[in-house]
């Protein structure tokens, strides 16, 4: 480890190590961490919460998670939990092949605008970037999963793309996105979970893919400015686990749905509570004429 202010190098071993340095002056100071052998995980696998800049959680060194601006990470690294936890004023981050990402790595970085997970990342854990006010732009490669709760709280997300191998929109996906308007979802999605899109409400459409077979509780509750929901791609009624799936559903706001299906649709479990909304794509595209 080179802590960038012209002292000597430290070298470092061990499956678990706390290093701290005490610089002589304030300033601005690059700490280069290079791997000899093995690979660098930083934060915690469990136990003690820690990022990269001390204890995290509400212990008094997260003050220093405040001095991280600017991070470059290359290969031989995995991010594991609380990472970054608390990093306010970091504002870039580069991991062109970073592997693993793990739950809360990115919690409450405010400052952090924009974020590519690179092609090398197979996971990214829950909690990733919750309360993340100023991220707009998140871009996702063709092989991560996202779990649940990756955006609570990101204020300012407005559009998000699923990967294309992503099977499940996660739980709370875009809970407390004041701001969110749209989300393209791949064909590979089957089921969207209890609380997805809850009290979003600046969405106002939405495309649901064919291959959606079952929509939980709550998944579209108070989604107040919605104007349409579209399943008209669909060759069988997807199972709704419980009528409050669009609790708050406005009046004016439709349920496209094919033709063929338009009767059994009215009358299936718990849709018949939104039969009223419930139109069918010929009369819908009518309307648009």
């Amino acid at each position: 480890i080179n802590w960038g202010d012209g002292g000597s190098e430290e070298s470092l071993a061990g499956s678990s190590v706390t290093v701290e340095h005490t610089y002589q002056a304030p300033g601005d100071y690059r700490i280069t961490l290079e791997v000899i052998s093995g690979n660098l995980g930083l934060g915690r696998t469990s136990g003690t919460k820690y990022n990269v800049m001390g204890q995290g959680g509400n212990a008094a060194p997260r003050i220093y998670s405040n001095r991280l601006r600017k991070v470059e990470l290359g290969s031989s690294v995995k991010i594991d939990g609380q990472a970054f936890m608390c990093c306010s004023y970091l504002t870039s981050v580069t991991m062109p092949r970073v592997s693993y990402i793990g739950d809360n790595s990115f919690y409450y970085c405010h400052s952090l605008k924009f974020l590519t997970v690179p092609d090398s990342a197979s996971y990214i854990g829950e909690y990733i970037f919750q309360n993340n006010r100023q991220l707009t732009t998140v871009s996702l490669t063709k092989s991560v999963k996202i779990n649940a709760y990756p955006f609570n709280g990101c204020t300012s997300l407005q559009v998000i793309c699923l990967p294309e191998t992503q099977t499940t929109v996660p739980t709370q996906f875009t809970y407390v996105c004041d701001f969110f308007k749209y989300v393209v979802l791949p064909d590979s999605i089957t089921s969207i979970s209890s609380q997805c899109f809850y009290n979003n409400f600046s969405m106002t459409k939405i495309f649901i893919p064919k291959g959606v077979t079952s929509i939980q509780a709550t998944a579209f509750s108070n989604c107040y400015g919605m104007q349409y929901y579209d399943f008209s791609k669909h060759e069988a009624v997807p199972s709704l686990a419980n009528k409050s799936a669009f609790t708050g559903i406005p009046s004016d706001c439709k349920i496209i749905v094919p033709d063929a299906l338009y009767e059994d649709w009215k009358v299936a479990t718990n849709w018949s509570n939104y039969a009223n909304n419930i139109i069918k794509k010929s009369d819908w595209d009518t309307r648009l004429n």
